[in-house]
């Protein structure tokens, strides 16, 4: 059962880090133009 309960913080975890990554790269794409 604990690896159930640390599963949702890992995957709320890696959208985060994922959603970081896109907006880092969009701003910087968009400064390039």
């Amino acid at each position: 059962m604990g690896n159930i309960n640390l599963l949702p913080k890992d995957l709320n975890r890696i959208l985060i880090y994922k959603n970081l990554l896109t907006s880092y790269y969009l701003t910087n794409y968009f400064e390039v133009i």
